[in-house]
């Protein structure tokens, strides 16, 4: 069904030869035919321009990382994109060239790309020079693919905006997920710090609890369950829930405590399309916050959008993924892969995520199946 990855590399190195270019290159690419379930996922073929756009690099993709916020897409979540389109938000790979403008990369490169809007599930793509960011030659591209939107979104969480000092506790919703996996090697990099985490699969308790969870906590129960263990509440909550999730994690703080909203899974309950009542009800849970009660209580909410971070302060991001690979350097972290599918079994892998089944993060890859 699709060429492979040598082939598709073979095929763009003719580009730029006018003598024996074809027309256009045909891809393979994930695509959203409409807004919904998986049936709204398609694997087809798509028809590449010969010439890369001005302050555009050609990227010949390795690996893709697979995010929550493609399954927000794939639901009608993110209102300003409009199907057919292509999915994907994260992906590794190699540089075949660079369109005119472009300073900062050349052929040959090891990059990282990151769109909030997508269209980086495909074989062969062109990414805007300011989404691309050069990948340590020490550094696989599987791990490309699977630290940027993970790991910027836990560091920031945890050692900036929550600012975990050495002897605190933090709570850390969906510690198996990729996020949630991320968030607690952070949090252990500081000194004696206690970590809680909640996951509703029983079978993922010894991985978590080797990756640095220090007590797990059940869902449906762990309210209860932390106002016993910490009665005075944590130091940080990280949410990723939403909803009146959020309420409950403002109340388990204790006095200077902070609590970070990074996602609205709740949201994501079913495979239907969601529309903007979906949105309103909760968000305007969500917004349970009271100014008088934060201030009373000495507590802190905040929040986290990572592709908005990026958009305000690129540079504060860049030199955060530099300190991340110094981390991966100096084994501080570890990323965890837990299933790679083929470009084309891309259903499979969304599904996955979907039913909450990971340990870390799925990736796609370049390849036939």
């Amino acid at each position: 069904m699709s060429q492979s990855g040598e082939e598709t590399s073979r095929t763009s190195e003719m580009r730029h030869d006018p003598d024996e270019m074809p027309d256009n290159l045909d891809v393979v690419a994930v695509r959203l035919s409409g807004f919904g379930g998986l049936d709204k996922v398609k694997i087809e073929k798509v028809s590449m321009p010969l010439i890369i756009p001005d302050g555009h690099a050609e990227v010949q993709v390795k690996a893709f990382g697979v995010n929550f916020a493609d399954l927000y897409m794939r639901q009608g979540l993110m209102r300003n994109l409009r199907p057919p389109m292509t999915m994907g938000m994260e992906c590794s790979g190699v540089v075949n060239n660079v369109g005119p403008g472009v300073t900062t990369l050349k052929a040959g490169d090891r990059v990282i790309c990151y769109q909030v809007n997508g269209g980086l599930h495909q074989q062969v793509v062109f990414v805007p020079e300011e989404a691309c960011f050069l990948l340590p030659p020490e550094v696989s591209f599987d791990i490309g693919a699977a630290i940027f939107v993970n790991y910027l979104t836990a560091y920031f969480s945890v050692l900036n905006i929550g600012n975990l000092e050495a002897g605190q506790t933090v709570l850390i919703h969906s510690c198996a997920g990729g996020v949630g996996w991320a968030a607690t090697q952070l949090a252990r990099s500081v000194p004696n710090v206690k970590v809680y985490g909640t996951t509703s699969m029983e079978e993922k308790h010894a991985a978590v609890k080797a990756n640095g969870v220090s007590v797990v906590l059940d869902p449906k129960t762990y309210v209860e369950t932390l106002k016993v263990l910490e009665p005075q509440g944590v130091h940080l909550v990280l949410d990723s829930i939403g909803g009146t999730s959020f309420l409950q994690s403002q109340q388990l703080l204790r006095p200077l405590g902070r609590a970070v909203l990074i996602g609205a899974s709740s949201m994501l309950n079913g495979d239907r399309k969601l529309g903007l009542w979906d949105m309103l009800v909760t968000w305007w849970r969500t917004r349970c916050v009271s100014p008088t009660d934060l201030l009373n209580e000495s507590k802190v909410v905040a929040g986290l959008h990572l592709a908005n971070l990026l958009k305000d302060d690129p540079q504060r991001v860049r030199e955060a993924l530099q300190t991340l690979f110094s981390m991966l350097e100096q084994k501080q972290i570890e990323p965890k892969i837990y299933m790679k599918f083929p470009l084309e079994l891309a259903v499979d892998a969304y599904k996955e995520l979907h039913q909450r089944k990971n340990i870390g993060k799925i990736l796609l890859h370049n390849l036939v199946k």
